[in-house]
């Protein structure tokens, strides 16, 4: 026999079926394969049992194993004993014994015989294996096992019942998602995912200024035609200081439709994963150059403002000149317009932002989710992807995620 083996958990629970006096199992956790087999060997009572594993949540809902098969075993008077953290396994049937490690089955199937993943222990390493967990390794002492325990180096104490009761109570709130649909998500998790990407604070050139009510109410005199003329007149920044923001703005959208297409506004947008690294360089370019314009344009800009707000204040100087606002009127002797418009740049500064403020509130953002399982099961879904990236084979992977998802439902129904 080789040293190196392929031991799925039906194998393992096969060899554990045909053991003559003895089977010890210790690793991460158990699945029915197995625990079944220790149960129908339990009705023996000659037969020498010892299992060690890991219990936690997280571990279940990793698909370690399955809380199902613990359960089966305490349900046959199978004692138990816990080793938090443990993540390798070793079995020993009579007198042979073998390493081995399961994989997640929320990574991959327990039970492919694909995989290389064990090796047999020699009897000068099944004895220290069984030493190491408070057995001495000879017949006349195998059925006094427990009281060596507070020797063992793993599995010193029995999985207490406490636990079982509040582990089992959370998986049954909320149970661990089918572990073969798992894979498949994982799968798509490596081919796409959402991306959100936003030039926040891009559109300085449609700011525009908010007038205090009493002011408004003296420069309009309850005029809306007036007030929507002067509103489309006058803006807060001209189009040339704004101009090269606008033009880093279309390229962002451009780089962002290029790469992220839409699936829709309730879908959201999808990236090949492929094309990641390739997008957020070009996106961290545009994120310098975008950066780079708010520290050299701020003097610009700034110019910009003061100019708008210079003219905006000289156009309605002889307005307020003429109907000047009481708190104006009372405090001066004479209304002139120089002054009328002093007081009109008073109020003005006060509510205009300044161009620091502008470009300080400029950022590319962006942010990526992953695909989720929700997201798989919606047929639009997957018809938008297959339009977005019609050059892209997707025939297979969702062929295998319905093939999986119809299991699971077909599964759970009986």
């Amino acid at each position: 026999m080789n040293l190196f083996q392929k031991l799925p958990a039906h194998v393992i629970g096969q060899m554990i079926g045909m053991a003559k006096h003895r089977a010890i199992y210790a690793a991460p956790s158990i699945n029915d394969s197995v625990a079944g087999a220790l149960v129908e060997q339990s009705r023996d009572s000659q037969f020498q049992i010892v299992v060690i594993l890991d219990y936690d949540e997280e571990l279940f809902r990793l698909g370690y194993g399955l809380a199902e098969s613990v359960n089966m075993l305490r349900d046959a008077g199978i004692n138990v004993r816990k080793e938090p953290g443990l993540r390798i396994g070793f079995v020993i049937i009579d007198d042979q014994g073998w390493a081995f490690s399961l994989p997640p089955m929320a990574v991959e199937t327990q039970f492919s015989h694909d995989h290389i993943n064990g090796f047999e222990l020699t009897p000068e390493q099944i004895e220290r294996f069984t030493q190491s967990i408070g057995i001495a390794d000879k017949d006349e002492d195998r059925k006094e096992s427990e009281i060596h325990l507070p020797q063992a180096e793993i599995g010193r104490e029995t999985l207490p019942d406490q636990e079982v009761s509040e582990t089992t109570t959370k998986l049954n709130r909320n149970p661990p998602q089918a572990f073969n649909l798992q894979r498949q998500v994982r799968v798509y998790q490596s081919r796409l995912q959402f991306v959100e990407m936003e030039l926040e604070g891009s559109k300085i050139q449609q700011r525009t200024i908010r007038l205090p009510k009493q002011l408004k109410q003296s420069i309009f005199d309850n005029d809306q035609e007036i007030e929507e003329r002067l509103n489309a007149s006058y803006k807060l920044i001209d189009g040339k200081a704004s101009e090269k923001l606008s033009s880093l703005r279309k390229e962002a959208e451009t780089l962002r439709d290029s790469y992220a297409p839409s699936l829709g506004k309730r879908l959201g947008r999808v990236l090949l994963s492929t094309k990641k690294k390739e997008f957020v360089y070009k996106v961290e370019d545009l994120r310098e150059r975008i950066e780079k314009y708010c520290k050299e344009e701020q003097q610009q800009l700034q110019a910009s403002i003061e100019r708008s707000l210079e003219s905006l204040a000289s156009n309605l100087a002889p307005v307020i000149a003429e109907r000047p606002p009481q708190e104006l009127a009372s405090r001066c002797e004479t209304v002139t317009e120089e002054i009328s418009k002093e007081y009109l740049l008073d109020i003005l500064w006060k509510v205009a932002p300044s161009a620091p403020d502008l470009l300080n509130k400029t950022k590319l953002h962006l942010t990526f989710k992953d695909v989720t399982l929700e997201m798989l099961r919606n047929p639009e879904f997957q018809q938008r992807v297959k339009q977005e990236f019609r050059y892209e084979d997707w025939l297979k992977p969702f062929n295998e995620f319905t093939a999986a998802q119809s299991k699971t439902d077909s599964h759970q129904d009986h």
